[in-house]
């Protein structure tokens, strides 16, 4: 559940107006899980 934690985190930075911390925190999480089934949701929140 690591992984859908660190998600929710990301949109929950996006949503509070936080983009700088939220790409560091999903350029991180690509980094480490780059076939994760959650990569294209990330890559889509910090696009925005």
């Amino acid at each position: 559940m690591e992984e859908e934690r660190k998600v929710l985190y990301v949109e929950a930075l996006v949503k509070t107006g936080n983009l700088p911390r939220a790409k560091y925190e999903a350029v991180a999480f690509l980094r480490a899980h780059p076939t994760s089934p959650h990569a294209a949701r990330l890559r889509a929140l910090v696009q925005q």
